[in-house]
């Protein structure tokens, strides 16, 4: 038990940590994609929704969506598991 508020303290930081490499990752993208992940994951939307309210074929929606999150994902690859 005298392990628990330290384990807890870590993991927390390894959260902070996470959400700060996170956001640096995503203000590297360029402003298209950027939208594109904005809307999806911060509003919600879906990829046809998306398309109806830019204007975008819904191919180049799901396309820089897909981009975007290979890029994110290869450059946090390090920091899979950490939250667990």
């Amino acid at each position: 038990m005298a392990d628990a508020p330290v384990d807890t303290a870590d993991a927390a930081l390894d959260q902070i940590e996470v959400a700060r490499a996170i956001q640096a990752e995503l203000a590297k993208l360029p402003l298209d994609q950027k939208q594109m992940l904005h809307l999806a994951f911060f509003e919600g939307l879906s990829h046809s929704q998306i398309a109806d309210r830019t204007g975008l074929a819904l191919g180049t929606v799901k396309s820089r969506i897909r981009v975007s999150l290979k890029k994110m994902k290869s450059k946090l690859e390090i920091y899979r598991g950490v939250d667990q």
